[in-house]
C-alpha cells in the first residue's frame, strides 16, 4: 500500500473574499496511509507496479454549512470552486508526501460538504497533455512486463464531514487515493489491466480509492479535533 504526492494545473477558481477570508488549500497524496508511504512503493496490485498516475479532477466545491460563519445559504458567496486540475505522480513524488494542488481565499467558518468530480475535459486542454478524452492514465508493469491503462471515467462523489477553515491557522484539505487494490480482484487476484473485461472492476476499485478529510497539519491523516 503506497502513497505519492502530487502535481496540478489548475484552472479557474472562484472564492469568496469577503471580510473574514483566510487561505485554503488542497493537498494530494496518491496511496495509501502516511507510515506506508514511508516503506513501500506504489503498487497497484499482484505484482502490479505503478511509475505514473494521471487524473483529472474537473471541479471541486466545499458548501459552507448552514450554521457557519461562512453564511447560511448554499449562494456563490459561501461556497469555494475550484478547477480543473491535473494530479501527475511519477518519478520521486511517487514516493513522496503531501504536494498543494491549490491555494484561494475563503471564508472563515465551517464548511460540511465537499464534492469533487473526475471526468474527461471535453475537447481536451492544452494544459493536460495526453489527457484528450481521458479523465484517468496509469502507467506501470504487471510482473514487468508494461502497461497502460486509460479511462473516460466520469465520477462525482461527496464527503459530508465537517471542514473547518480558520483565520488563525494553516487550513488544509487533503485529497487521498489509495492505489493498493486497483487491480486486486475476488481473493485478491490480479485484475489484468490489459484485459479489457477487467475495465469496469478496475474502474469500480478507482471510485471507491478516493477520500477526502481536513488535514490541517498536513500529515497524510484525518485530523482529530
Amino acid at each position: 500500500m503506497t502513497n505519492r504526492s502530487l502535481l496540478a494545473a489548475l484552472g479557474a477558481l472562484l472564492a469568496t473574499a469577503c471580510g473574514n477570508s483566510t487561505k485554503l488549500s488542497l493537498s494530494a497524496r496518491a496511496g495509501g496511509s502516511a507510515a506506508a508511504a514511508a516503506t513501500a512503493a506504489l503498487t497497484a496490485g499482484p505484482g502490479v507496479d505503478v511509475t505514473r498516475v494521471r487524473i483529472v479532477v474537473d471541479r471541486i466545491r466545499f458548501e459552507a454549512s448552514a450554521s457557519s460563519d461562512a453564511g447560511a445559504s448554499s449562494s456563490d458567496a459561501d461556497q469555494v470552486v475550484a478547477g480543473p486540475y491535473l494530479i501527475d505522480l511519477s518519478g520521486a513524488a511517487l514516493a513522496g508526501g503531501l504536494t498543494q494542488v491549490f491555494d484561494v481565499e475563503a471564508k472563515a467558518g465551517t464548511y460540511q460538504d465537499l464534492r469533487f468530480r473526475v471526468h474527461k475535459l471535453d475537447g481536451g486542454d492544452a494544459q493536460f497533455p495526453g489527457m484528450a478524452g481521458l479523465s484517468i492514465a496509469v502507467d506501470g508493469t504487471v510482473s514487468g512486463a508494461p502497461f497502460a491503462f486509460t479511462s473516460a471515467l466520469d465520477e462525482e462523489q461527496r464527503r459530508d464531514a465537517t471542514f473547518a477553515v480558520a483565520s488563525d491557522r494553516s487550513n488544509n484539505v487533503t485529497l487521498r487515493i489509495d492505489s493498493a487494490a486497483w487491480f486486486a480482484g475476488d481473493g485478491g487476484a490480479l485484475l489484468d489491466p490489459r484485459v479489457e473485461a477487467n475495465r469496469s472492476r478496475i474502474e469500480a476499485n478507482i471510485k471507491a480509492s478516493i477520500d477526502a478529510f481536513d488535514d490541517d497539519d498536513r500529515d497524510g491523516e484525518h485530523d482529530v479535533r
